[in-house]
């Protein structure tokens, strides 16, 4: 399938959003977004593949290039605190999915599609969906410093939580939680 076929498809699929309504419609936008990543060789949107690819699958284990990026740089958050609670800045940037929302918009601009899907309530819709997919499908020793990063259901609707276990010393883990919502709320668990 070409490039320019895929583009279509996209393009039918972003000028109607009301077709954004479930996981299918979120698992359908992220492989051929992945498609045409691919297809383009395109190499700037790290945290989109790693989206992409994360949505597809039941559980990680199978660790991208990007996933080791992605976790690298979320680790190294962690570490900034020497094992105490960590800087919720770069965390919650992740949570709320901002730097995916950026990393979409500037691909659809790039490749000359609708760019509807990264306002407010379309945003607020699609990353609602992207998490339902993900709370079921954990990503496993990204890191040799990362047991296991996944996002949790929680008691409220339109929240989601990540739940990060990372190690602190030789053998020694802490799991760490971050809600997303209005606020945003952390705990070492």
């Amino acid at each position: 399938m070409g490039t320019q076929s895929i583009k279509s498809k996209l393009e039918s699929f972003l000028m109607d959003l009301k077709v954004l309504r479930d996981e299918a419609s979120v698992v359908y936008f992220a492989v051929e977004i992945r498609k045409l990543i691919e297809q383009t060789r395109n190499q700037n949107y790290t945290l989109l593949k790693f989206y992409c690819d994360w949505c597809v699958h039941s559980r990680k284990d199978k660790i991208t290039k990007e996933i080791e990026i992605v976790m690298g740089q979320i680790y190294e958050n962690i570490c900034s605190t020497n094992g105490e609670q960590p800087e919720l800045k770069d965390i919650q940037d992740f949570v709320e999915m901002e730097g995916l929302r950026s990393e979409v918009d500037c691909f659809l601009q790039e490749q000359g599609l609708p760019t509807d899907l990264v306002l407010s309530d379309n945003w607020e819709r699609f990353i609602n969906l992207m998490t339902q997919i993900l709370v079921e499908q954990p990503i496993k020793n990204p890191t040799d410093k990362i047991a296991s990063f996944s996002f949790v259901e929680t008691a409220s609707p339109n929240t989601a939580a990540v739940e990060i276990e990372y190690l602190i010393k030789p053998a020694e883990y802490k799991k760490f939680q971050l809600t997303r919502g209005t606020p945003v709320r952390s705990k070492l668990i």
